[in-house]
């Protein structure tokens, strides 16, 4: 009765642990490659280099779901940047200019509603992360500001285009949350 007991709870172990490693490769978050914690990151003698390690390879880049890339750029190894400068969106618009993630996650057309998607699962599990809590808002109303501008712009060509008479559909502008 006992050896059978421990073949069972092998097998159910040996399961679990199976079913642990194809969610882990299947639902695989990007890792960067060197982050503050790590000793290679002390050998770093300028911020150049740090951004340069904290680069997403663009073969992995163009094969991100959006949401992937939304979990990659909140993990930003360099987040803290944001905090150098007056203010959280002013430091946005620098980080933007240097880290590829966030260049391509404002091109994309799901990018508000995956970053949403993230702060709302990020509040419910109660982070205290200050440095990540100010990031990820700061890119949320970045990536806000420039949907709502891109619509503005796109309502203007048309009311220039056609004296604004069928330019109402598209200057429907979403308040942000």
């Amino acid at each position: 009765m006992r050896h059978r007991l421990l073949i069972t709870a092998g097998v159910l172990l040996a399961l679990i642990f199976s079913v642990n490693i194809y969610m882990d490769e299947s639902m695989k978050a990007f890792q960067y490659p060197v982050t503050p914690e790590m000793e290679e990151w002390e050998a770093f003698q300028s911020l150049d280099e740090m951004i340069e390690a904290c680069q997403i390879p663009d073969d992995i880049l163009s094969k991100m779901s959006t949401d992937e890339l939304v979990e990659a750029v909140a993990n930003y190894p360099l987040a803290i940047n944001v905090c150098a400068y007056d203010t959280p969106q002013e430091g946005i618009a620098h980080i933007k200019e240097y880290f590829n993630g966030l260049q391509e996650l404002s091109k994309r057309s799901t990018a508000v509603q995956s970053m949403d998607a993230y702060l709302d699962r990020y509040e419910q599990a109660g982070s205290t992360d200050f440095v990540k809590e100010t990031f990820t808002k700061a890119v949320y109303q970045m990536l806000v500001s420039e949907k709502e501008v891109a619509k503005l712009a796109k309502s203007f060509q048309c009311m220039k285009k056609n004296a604004g008479s069928s330019c109402m559909s598209i200057m429907r502008i979403t308040p942000a949350g």
